[in-house]
């Protein structure tokens, strides 16, 4: 199987939009489904997951949009419920990063 990215980092300003996307695809000898997308934490990140076919295969896209409103740092786990016997669950790290927009200073 092949997870892309691995882990996934998003920062930026409080406020943006702040959003990635994980590819999982699943090796054509060791197919399987995912059955439910969580995160550890619940609050952090919402997620969105797709099945889409490509070239005769199944693949996943997993959307992860930051839910975050106030400055700072986190860290979440997405956990991934599949029906293999021999990957039962999938987990990929999420760490997130926000700051303040920077202000201007006048000029006078």
């Amino acid at each position: 199987m092949t997870i892309r990215p691995q882990r996934i980092r998003m920062a930026g300003v409080v406020g943006d939009d702040l959003s990635s996307t994980v590819s999982i695809i699943p090796e054509a000898q060791y197919p399987f489904k995912i059955l439910e997308a969580t995160t550890q934490k619940k609050n952090n990140v919402q997620l969105d997951l797709k099945e889409v076919r490509k070239d005769d295969r199944t693949e996943y896209r997993l959307t992860v949009v930051n839910l975050k409103e106030m400055k700072g740092r986190y860290n979440d786990m997405i956990i991934l419920k599949t029906d293999s016997k021999i990957k039962p669950e999938l987990r990929i790290s999420v760490y997130g990063n926000l700051f303040d927009r920077k202000q201007q200073k006048k000029v006078n």
